[in-house]
């Protein structure tokens, strides 16, 4: 298996373009940071479901993820 580690802030417009085209590409377990401020708890839900991305939290329980 092919692990990446793609590290951007959401702070950048471009990092919504950069988030789609991998969605586009097929890429999945994508983990960004918080959801709140950007999109809606619908939009969060169907990404959570179809594409199974997840928000990081701590460095201890994001290096347990990988």
């Amino acid at each position: 298996t092919f692990q990446l580690l793609y590290n951007i802030a959401w702070y950048e417009q471009m990092v919504i373009i950069y988030y789609l085209a991998l969605l586009n590409l097929g890429i999945k377990d994508i983990h960004i940071g918080d959801f709140a401020g950007i999109l809606s708890t619908e939009v969060v839900e169907v990404l959570v479901e179809r594409f199974g991305t997840n928000t990081i939290s701590t460095i201890e329980e994001d290096m347990k993820v990988f």
